[in-house]
């Protein structure tokens, strides 16, 4: 059966013609439907630039469906009329229907399925969280989308949220559906290492986060450490790229520390971003809002301690201790200053490890088979009844 998943990705086209990520979002990670189905259709937006960098996204069982290229409110509007067709025939042609929510794309191809046809969605972030954070006119655009996406998640057969907390509440599957939870991380043994010795000295500190928007608050990790004496910190790494990333560049200039903040970019290696996480003593995330921070726990599964901002799926990582008010520069300043007395490190740095321990690859992979293989199986049965 071929399993149609529809999602927010900014893909682009190389030179060659394959179509590349400049994230997570290549082919290994498809290829984790392929448990339960014999094709995966990929429904994104792919640009026909070359961005220059990337990973392939179709491999083996897996391919995409293109869809216009838009960015933004503006770009939306402008290709509204293509894109709402592009993605209605891309229904029409599907089996097995997956939304990977929030956003537009999976609202849209929401409204051209069949009535009574079953379908999963992946919840993988608030987007009244993200749209709150962004003043008072997005605050109520925020309401009116999730007032839309719970009316998706009450339709599913099968709702996976990436938050076992905050998300349920907000956006409540039916008493029908079958409802499970597991990250978007994918954590193979690998991924865990336990590091030897007690920490010393000032901590490096290490942030990952896209900068194409401002919600991973990449501006409040940069005031927070310019705030900190030379002795309460040695370096910080910034991974992550976006057309943020000179203002912040600017920022770490205009702060005085741009001679100890490295912007690393986009790492397409995952080995490469490992060596950035071992060669670092604490993760800080000033996040805005959140699903469920997959760089965290990948940070966590390296050992690391972790700081960040009581956001979204956050406080299920983290104890409160190590949180605090999101856009709060002064506080989170607080929690790296805490982070130089190595008592306070070691025992979170124990706290994360354990933690990110519950996100191991076969844990989450039996629970994405479970659902997978619900609605395929509840697909087969809807066609077979609506072809009878």
């Amino acid at each position: 059966m071929k399993l149609l998943v529809a999602g927010e990705y900014r893909l682009h086209r190389a030179p060659d013609g394959r179509v590349h990520a400049d994230s997570v979002f290549g082919a290994p990670f498809w290829e984790r439907y392929l448990q339960a189905f014999d094709e995966v259709v990929v429904l994104a937006r792919v640009d026909d630039r070359d961005h220059g960098s990337g990973v392939p996204v179709e491999g083996p069982g897996v391919r995409v469906h293109p869809l216009p290229y838009y960015e933004g409110v503006a770009g939306l509007a402008r290709t509204y009329p293509r894109l709402r067709r592009a993605i209605h025939e891309a229904a029409a042609g599907s089996e097995a229907v997956l939304l990977r929510a929030p956003g537009p794309i999976s609202s849209l191809l929401h409204r051209g399925l069949a009535s009574g046809r079953p379908y999963a969605v992946e919840l993988v972030g608030d987007p009244h969280e993200v749209l709150s954070s962004m003043g008072p006119v997005a605050g109520l655009a925020g309401r009116r989308v999730a007032g839309r996406l719970a009316e998706i998640t009450r339709g599913a057969e099968v709702v996976a949220y990436v938050s076992s907390q905050v998300l349920p509440d907000r956006y409540p599957a039916d008493d029908r559906a079958m409802v499970t939870f597991y990250s978007s991380a994918t954590l193979p043994e690998a991924a865990y290492v336990d590091r030897a010795g007690p920490p010393t000295g000032p901590p490096n500190l290490v942030c990952v986060g896209s900068m194409e928007q401002e919600y991973k608050g990449i501006d409040v990790v940069l005031r927070a450490v310019a705030s900190l004496r030379p002795d309460e910190f040695g370096t910080l790494a910034v991974l992550g790229d976006g057309r943020h990333r000179p203002a912040y560049e600017q920022l770490a200039h205009a702060s005085g520390i741009a001679d100890r903040v490295r912007f690393l970019g986009h790492l397409d290696d995952r080995q490469d971003v490992w060596a950035q996480l071992d060669a670092a003593d604490v993760f800080v995330s000033g996040s805005r809002t959140e699903g469920l921070p997959r760089a965290m726990i990948e940070a966590m599964a390296r050992g690391l301690p972790a700081v960040g901002t009581d956001v979204g799926g956050t406080p299920e990582l983290l104890p409160s201790w190590a949180m605090c008010p999101a856009d709060d520069a002064g506080a989170l300043a607080g929690l790296v200053r805490r982070c130089a007395d190595p008592g306070f490190r070691q025992a979170l740095a124990v706290h994360c490890r354990e933690r990110a321990r519950d996100y191991a690859q076969p844990i989450l992979d039996a629970r994405r088979r479970a659902a997978y293989e619900r609605l395929r199986d509840a697909t087969a049965e809807w066609s077979g009844v609506a072809q009878g």
